[in-house]
């Protein structure tokens, strides 16, 4: 198993439920997402529980698992059943987990400052270039302004 971070896309929901304790949780803008070893998702995984030890997420998730084999089929064939989705977790839990390293979240966060940063910049260069427009205009009026002014004195002086 590892655990991955992710930036948050608009389209997530902003409450999420942690894959490993089953809790709902608000996610920020890094998403932690559980992958098994064969790289599907398994879920998110809540700030409580990254802070737990391999064996605690484990433990965790064999507990999660056991109450999912109890639970009835009613979903009518469109999603997996809750006895599929218990043998997933059944499977994560024997893997080993490997947590992200610290130069990952920092990746993370420039990717989601350099998304942020340019969509800032879109929106100042296009109030800008509505800044040097108004400028340029008012410009153009402060020129006529005093060439009518200076014809005007001169007119008045004949």
């Amino acid at each position: 198993m590892r655990i991955r971070l992710e930036r948050k896309l608009s389209s997530c929901p902003h409450h999420l439920r942690c894959s490993v304790c089953d809790r709902m949780f608000e996610s920020g803008k890094v998403r932690t997402l559980l992958h098994n070893d064969e790289g599907f998702i398994q879920g998110d995984i809540c700030p409580e529980c990254m802070k737990l030890s391999v064996e605690a997420i484990q433990h965790n998730i064999r507990e999660r698992a056991m109450l999912l084999l109890e639970e009835t089929d009613d979903s009518g064939g469109t999603t997996f059943s809750p006895q599929a989705r218990a043998m997933e977790l059944l499977d994560c839990s024997t893997e080993n987990v490997k947590y992200p390293q610290f130069y990952h979240w920092w990746l993370v966060q420039l990717e989601i400052f350099s998304r942020t940063s340019s969509a800032a910049k879109n929106v100042t260069a296009t109030e800008n270039w509505n800044y040097r427009e108004r400028s340029r205009k008012a410009q153009e009026r402060n020129w006529r302004e005093r060439l009518r002014t200076f014809f005007e004195k001169d007119e008045s002086e004949k």
